[in-house]
């Protein structure tokens, strides 16, 4: 689960709801019934923009590799 949105203050990103700071989330994931047993990388994708000093960055992509073991 993550935080609820709320608008945020920057003025380049008027009218918008996204988050600013830091914040944790947890995040779960289901796997089919054939998936195989072993070490698998699972890829996480955060799609983000970033603002700042009356204006915003495009949005860009930040993918991480995770490690997980299906037993």
């Amino acid at each position: 689960s993550i935080p609820a949105p709320a608008l945020l203050p920057h003025p380049a990103s008027a009218g918008e709801a996204g988050w600013t700071g830091t914040f944790e989330a947890n995040l779960s994931f289901s796997l089919s019934q054939e998936a195989s047993t072993g070490k698998k990388d699972i890829t996480l994708r955060t799609h983000y923009r970033a603002c700042g000093d009356g204006t915003c960055r495009p949005e860009a992509v930040l993918s991480m590799t995770i490690p997980v073991e299906i037993v």
